[in-house]
């Protein structure tokens, strides 16, 4: 009983040691398994994490930025190039609704947006976002729906491009081609646009200008609106880069001509080569052009006339001074005849006391026949009648108390009258004696 009771303990503990002996190869080989799997798990890990980082990096790097919302719209990841273009950092909007930042009516625009990812709908819309140093950005955000397994939405990721500049750069261009516009239709001149000389554009002045709507000018070839005449002519200066101002004959769409005056330029647009062409009515000037010809013509009759008229003049002219000589030849050769005899012989005939003053008038007469009083008028003209009376007994020797007595004027009046005389004689203020002057003219 003992014996077998001590077989039967043996067997069961080989039984037991070669079931342990199982299992722990069991456990071996399951633990080879683990390791392996930890292993390809580690190296998937390591993996996913490289990736993981390479596709931050790719999002740091690229231009636009990225920002990802949940269903509420609330920021659950922003990339770095979000947070340069909003101007905030990612722990101020992480969490946040982005409601929190744009104003009531760019929140109206995210309500409809959030409706159209619901659906499922991808679309680009542009946004004004106030960036945190209170300047607004304008952004151009792409938006796509984000659903999970079971097709449950979740949120929606966006692509930002700042597109500020290109948004001041557009307005700037906008408000330059308006005020162009403006310009244009202001001025008095009418301004064709033309591409290989098929009209693109005009002003209203140049359709006014025509007779034409504006409707009819487009497409119009712009030769048509000049005379055939003068077609040659415009095509060269317009064609030929030559941007001086040509005058031609415009033809109007009922077949009214008229003159104008065309000049044009070149520059470029949207890559194309395009030439604006400007033309001024010139009628007003050559219709002054016309009356200034015939002005001019008849100013030349009119000189040619007074040519006539001015030597006929001179020959009247010296008619008379032929006249006036001989007059005066006559009157010399009385006064030598007849008038000196007779006060020669009344100074005779005088007592003393008058033969002075006989003796002043013969001497008068004397130089009646010289040339000075005929010069001292013509070189003196300013001199009046009275003053050349003075003239004449100053150069006789006369003191100014005799020429008082004679004149019966004060010596004070005398003395006015030589301060005058040396003064318009030009002798003010020389040491020039008016006597010894008078002896030398």
């Amino acid at each position: 009983m003992c014996f077998q009771s001590v077989g039967s303990t043996v067997k069961d503990q080989h039984k037991t040691k070669a079931r342990l002996i199982e299992e722990l190869q069991e456990l071996r080989k399951e633990l080879r398994s683990f390791r392996r799997c930890r292993s390809q798990y580690e190296r998937l890990e390591n993996y996913l994490r490289r990736k993981q980082s390479e596709y931050e990096m790719l999002l740091e790097s690229i231009s636009d930025g990225l920002v990802v919302l949940d269903e509420k719209s609330r920021f659950i990841h922003v990339s770095g190039r979000s947070i340069e273009v909003t101007g905030y950092s990612a722990e101020n909007l992480i969490g946040r609704s982005v409601h929190d930042f744009v104003d009531s009516e760019a929140s109206r625009l995210l309500n409809n947006q959030l409706e159209l990812r619901k659906k499922g709908e991808i679309s680009s819309y542009e946004l004004e976002f106030p960036a945190s140093d209170g300047k607004s950005v304008t952004t151009l955000v792409t938006g796509r729906p984000l659903f999970n397994d079971k097709n449950k939405f979740k949120g929606s990721v966006a692509v930002l491009t700042d597109i500020t500049r290109h948004k001041r750069i557009e307005n700037a261009l906008r408000e330059s081609e308006e005020r162009f516009r403006l310009l244009a239709a202001v001025t008095s001149e009418g301004i064709m646009f033309h591409d290989k000389g098929i009209i693109t554009d005009v002003n209203q002045r140049l359709a006014e200008m025509m007779g034409y709507a504006y409707d009819e000018m487009i497409g119009m070839d712009g030769l048509s609106l000049i005379d055939a005449e003068y077609r040659d002519i415009v095509r060269r200066n317009l064609y030929m880069r030559h941007n001086g101002p040509c005058e031609a004959i415009a033809r109007k769409k009922d077949g009214t001509v008229f003159p104008v005056e065309v000049s044009g330029r070149i520059f470029r647009k949207d890559g194309k080569s395009l030439r604006i062409a400007a033309f001024r009515d010139i009628t007003s000037r050559k219709m002054a052009e016309d009356r200034l010809k015939r002005t001019y013509q008849k100013l030349r009759l009119k000189k040619s006339e007074l040519n006539e008229k001015s030597i006929a003049l001179r020959t009247v002219i010296q008619q008379i001074e032929e006249g006036k000589k001989i007059i005066i030849e006559e009157i010399l050769a009385n006064i030598e005849t007849l008038i000196m005899p007779a006060l020669a012989r009344i100074k005779e005939m005088s007592p003393p006391s008058q033969r002075t003053q006989i003796g002043y008038v013969e001497e008068r007469l004397l130089e009646i026949t010289s040339p000075f009083v005929e010069n001292l008028r013509g070189n003196f003209n300013r001199l009046t009648p009275r003053e050349i009376e003075i003239c004449e007994m100053i150069k006789s020797g006369m003191m100014s108390k005799e020429i008082s007595e004679t004149l019966n004027v004060s010596l004070l009046t005398v003395h006015k009258h030589r301060e005058y005389i040396r003064k318009k004689l030009g002798l003010t203020n020389k040491n020039i004696n008016l006597n010894t002057f008078l002896q030398s003219i």
